[in-house]
């Protein structure tokens, strides 16, 4: 814990890394993995097109070992720096995702969050999401001044410059090799099997509750979806299904189904899904 007393090894400085002038530290917000794709995806390109910008992003540190660019980067920084920046704080943070879940979910993100905003000298610590949603990446960098900055929020979206640096985004946030090497093989089956695959989230653990229940869909209606692919494309059609939880059993009897090796309940990992 020694780390959390000096304000938290992840920031160590090497000689070779001190070439961009402002470095944009993301400590809050942003939601779960995929919504935290997002937000680092904009990052990513905010730091493409301004040579001048280093990215950490801590709220990935949970997901590092999940992308390509993370995995042996577990600091989560942007460019990847040329040699392994010690990140004990990180794998903590991993740790205590994996061991206690729940917990973590509940206090783990906002009590490191703490820490990091208390403990870490920063020239500036920015968190308004209905601002940053306004700002040109422009506008958003003349903020601050050079030295680092703690920033948070949700809607840091500056799309041109995202699809602009699309390449460089899907490069360093695709999955892992670990899941290819399982999901390739087996698509790669379907696709001789079948003349067309379309694929089908079936997402019901927090569309539950979230917004009223307005989004969740029943196994029924997802049956029903799955009739009407069929009825587009006709009987060649596969439906390759990621769920997040478990689904009754027949529920898609008579249809040409694919449970993802990731969906709930089948012992893969959910980024097999993806």
């Amino acid at each position: 814990m020694a780390c959390l007393k000096s304000g938290g090894d992840f920031l160590n400085q090497t000689d070779e890394d001190m070439e961009p002038s402002i470095h944009v530290v993301f400590v809050s917000g942003g939601g779960r993995f995929a919504n935290q794709l997002m937000v680092f995806g904009h990052l990513i390109a905010l730091a493409v097109e301004k040579p001048e910008v280093r990215i950490t992003q801590y709220r990935f540190w949970p997901y590092a070992d999940l992308c390509q660019g993370t995995e042996n980067n577990i600091a989560c920084r942007f460019p990847a720096p040329r040699r392994p920046v010690s990140s004990r704080l990180a794998v903590l943070t991993q740790h205590l995702r994996r061991w206690f879940p729940k917990l973590y979910g509940r206090y783990g993100n906002h009590l490191i969050a703490t820490v990091l905003r208390s403990r870490i000298a920063a020239d500036h610590y920015f968190d308004d999401s209905s601002l940053l949603e306004t700002l040109s990446p422009e506008a958003f960098l003349a903020r601050f001044s050079p030295g680092r900055h703690l920033i948070g929020g949700f809607r840091m979206r500056w799309w041109p410059l995202f699809e602009k640096h699309q390449e460089v985004i899907r490069s360093y946030l695709q999955p892992a090799s670990r899941f290819a090497r399982i999901a390739d093989p087996w698509i790669a089956d379907l696709r001789q099997r079948h003349d067309r695959l379309v694929g089908l989230l079936i997402r019901q653990t927090d569309y539950r509750v979230w917004n009223a229940g307005r989004y969740f869909g029943t196994g029924e209606q997802y049956r029903r979806i799955a009739q009407g692919i069929v009825q587009r494309f006709g009987p060649d059609v596969g439906i390759v299904v990621a769920c997040d939880e478990p689904q009754p059993d027949g529920l898609f009897d008579g249809l040409p189904v694919h449970f993802c090796t990731g969906a709930a309940g089948l012992g893969g990992h959910y980024v097999e899904s993806f």
